[in-house]
């Protein structure tokens, strides 16, 4: 899903916002994510950006798992 979210922003070149909640050895992990696509030259995407913005209750050593799952490169 991550892999498909990031390949979605590049091809229609628009910002993607998702909710998203999942569990992880019974702890919910839940959060906001934007994806803002950015180019130099306007046509093809160069560089994607990514935001999380953590939903109260989430624990610390579980936003760091969640931030380690987007994909560094296409």
């Amino acid at each position: 899903m991550i892999s498909q979210t990031f390949r979605h922003v590049v091809d229609f070149r628009q910002p993607v916002c998702h909710h998203i909640s999942y569990l992880h050895h019974q702890n919910l992990v839940s959060y906001e994510q934007l994806i803002l696509p950015f180019s130099h030259r306007g046509a093809e995407v160069e560089v994607l950006v990514e935001a999380l913005d953590w939903l109260p209750g989430v624990k610390h050593d579980l936003k760091c798992i969640a931030s380690a799952r987007s994909p560094a490169k296409l």
